[in-house]
């Protein structure tokens, strides 16, 4: 368990998610929140992440937490959120994917 509390965050798409992942960022756009949790698409699936932010829907993000797998999907309990806005979405997603595809 200390090891898993130590490890990195491990950058995944939400298509890629299994139960063994536990600490995990996800990039994307908020697209929903409300009460404590946001919804966000990845461009792979969209997951819904317990965490309160400031940001408006639309926004590109990267959150950081970690996986809660349930029968019927994945929930994130996110640490924290790093905003993307100001990063050019399209350079961002092709170096995401030489990163996530090279491990």
């Amino acid at each position: 368990m200390a090891n898993e509390i130590r490890a990195p965050y491990k950058e995944k798409y939400v298509k890629d998610l299994k139960a063994e992942d536990i600490k995990i960022a996800i990039s994307g756009t908020i697209i929903s929140k409300g009460n404590g949790r946001i919804a966000i698409d990845d461009g792979t699936g969209s997951i819904i992440v317990s965490i309160d932010t400031e940001l408006d829907v639309n926004s590109f993000i990267k959150v950081y937490g970690n996986l809660l797998p349930y029968d019927e999907g994945f929930e994130i309990q996110g640490h924290f959120i790093k905003n993307l806005n100001d990063v050019d979405k399209s350079l961002y997603r092709k170096a995401m994917e030489i990163i996530i595809n090279s491990k």
